[in-house]
């Protein structure tokens, strides 16, 4: 006798799985996608639906993985985390940082002083501080620190 997959067990949890990854999609996105409009372009682009609703199960799960998901099963492993982080937005608290301790260190405080500071640092150029990935956000944090160290070290001197 041939299964069918219409048993309504089976279509309860595909359903249950279904809007656990929407969910799941939802909370992360912005880890990922700036806005739902480019969220629905990925989608359209990836898959040819606009919907997350219209994905599969293998493609939601795809898509939640993109987003930073991590299934417990995997754990986390630290190349994974380092890899997922570069493509995360620096935090508001990251871009506060940077432009208190330029304030207080910079000889120079214009917004094109501190571009070019940035520049020198992580070799690109943002038109925006949130542009900033976290890890770059990070490394100009501690430079910033270490200039903040030096003048405070030249000025006892």
């Amino acid at each position: 006798m041939k299964r069918s997959n219409t048993h309504p067990v089976a279509k309860q949890k595909t359903a249950e799985l279904k809007r656990f990854y929407i969910k799941m999609i939802h909370t992360l996105k912005h880890n990922y996608f700036v806005d739902d409009e480019c969220r629905k372009i990925y989608l359209q682009a990836q898959y040819g639906k606009d919907s997350l609703s219209k994905l599969s199960i293998e493609e939601l799960r795809a898509v939640a993985l993109l987003c930073g998901y991590e299934p417990k099963s995997l754990g986390r492993v630290k190349e994974n985390l380092k890899a997922r982080k570069e493509y995360i937005f620096a935090t508001k608290k990251q871009l506060d940082t940077i432009t208190g301790i330029w304030n207080e260190v910079a000889r120079v405080k214009s917004e094109m002083a501190l571009r070019d500071f940035i520049y020198r640092i992580v070799k690109i150029r943002p038109l925006h501080l949130s542009s900033l990935k976290r890890a770059e956000a990070s490394d100009i944090i501690k430079a910033l620190k270490n200039m903040k160290e030096r003048n405070k070290d030249a000025k006892q001197l």
